[in-house]
Order: C-alpha cells, then sequence, then structure tokens
C-alpha cells in the first residue's frame, strides 16, 4: 500500500522527500528512471555489465548529493547531467587505459556532439511547453490531445462535442502561436528549431 501510495507522488514530492533521506523515496526515483539512464548509456558504452555499473554509480551519485537537490528544479536534467559527466568522465578513463585508442578517440567525439544536441532539444521542448501553457484553455486542450496524446481530429471533435473543422482551426492557431514564441525565445535560425521539434509540431 505504501509503495503504490509513493507511485502516485510527483516527481517534486519524491526529491523533497530524498533529501530527509527517505530511501523509498530513492527507491521510487530510482524505478522510474533507471532503464531511461540504462538506455542513455548504453548508446556510448555499449557493454551490458558496464553500462549497468555506470548507472548504479549515477543513482549512488544521487543519494550522495540528495541533501542538495532542489525539488524546484528539473529532476530529468539533473540526472541527465550527472550521467553525462559520469559517462565521459568512463570514457576519459577508459582513453588512459588504452593509451588514447583510436576507437575510444571515435566515441568521445560523438558523445560530445550527441550530448550537445540532446542538451539544445531539451531547451527547444522546455520553450514548447512554456508556449504551450500561454495558449488557452480548450486551444490548449486540443494541442495537447493532438500531439501528445496522439488522438485524430475526429476524435478530438467527438471528445469535445465540436466539429472536425474547428479541431484544425484551432491546431493551426495553436501551431503559429507556438512558432512565434521560439521564434522571439530562441537565438538560432527557427527553421533548425522546428527541424528539432517535428514531432511536437
Amino acid at each position: 500500500m505504501f509503495h503504490k501510495k509513493l507511485e502516485k507522488k510527483s516527481v517534486s514530492d519524491l526529491v523533497t522527500a530524498l533529501r530527509t533521506g527517505s530511501e523509498p523515496a530513492f527507491r521510487e526515483l530510482f524505478n522510474r528512471y533507471a532503464g531511461k539512464v540504462f538506455r542513455y548509456v548504453m548508446r556510448f558504452v555499449p557493454a551490458e555489465p558496464v553500462a549497468e555499473e555506470l548507472m548504479q554509480d549515477v543513482f549512488m551519485k544521487v543519494w550522495n548529493y540528495r541533501e542538495n537537490l532542489d525539488a524546484s528544479q528539473s529532476f530529468n536534467n539533473f540526472l541527465f547531467r550527472i550521467t553525462k559527466n559520469h559517462i565521459l568522465n568512463h570514457l576519459r578513463d577508459m582513453q588512459r587505459d588504452v593509451a588514447l585508442n583510436k576507437e575510444y578517440r571515435l566515441s568521445l567525439s560523438s558523445f560530445h556532439n550527441a550530448v550537445e544536441e540532446s542538451l539544445i532539444h531539451e531547451e527547444y521542448i522546455a520553450l514548447a511547453n512554456k508556449a504551450i501553457a500561454l495558449l488557452p484553455d480548450k486551444r490548449r486542450s486540443i494541442f495537447i490531445m493532438s500531439r501528445l496524446e496522439g488522438m485524430s481530429y475526429e476524435q478530438i471533435a467527438q471528445a469535445l462535442d465540436i466539429s472536425k473543422d474547428t479541431v484544425r482551426l484551432q491546431m493551426i492557431k495553436s501551431i503559429k502561436s507556438i512558432r512565434e514564441y521560439l521564434r522571439l525565445h530562441v537565438d538560432v535560425p527557427i527553421g533548425i528549431v522546428i527541424s528539432g521539434l517535428l514531432y511536437f509540431l
């Protein structure tokens, strides 16, 4: 029963509990994020036993750092930074061990590029989320149902008791508003932003 209650808690609430040394909160965060961290590590360290060890190390760092966590900040981003740095340190150690073997130099270069792309992508998603939050209530609901929940225009029209054309018009207005917001808040060509958010927009 206690575990089921934790499953319903927000990440922010779990982080707040973790700050006080709650082991159940730590286990719940581990259950939610361990798979994601492991898959990310495997992109750069494709040996499963090593990737598993690095993933465990990441969560040990989270536990050791627990008192300094900020529940108001994104735990996902915090975990991403720790994982990125731990992988980078591992690759550097491997380079030293094999006297800067060419294979690891290429892996390190690939990692840097992938990390940069991931960070930029996360920044764009965060901005897009802010833009969505600024949409009028009905328009925001339609956008979320379409792009985040995968509902068709016809399904949305039936759910909200409106016409399919109304759904289409609201989606056009939503996308226009979000793109305008991104144009004002991103310091790179908007074409790059849109290409990075194709699944979103």
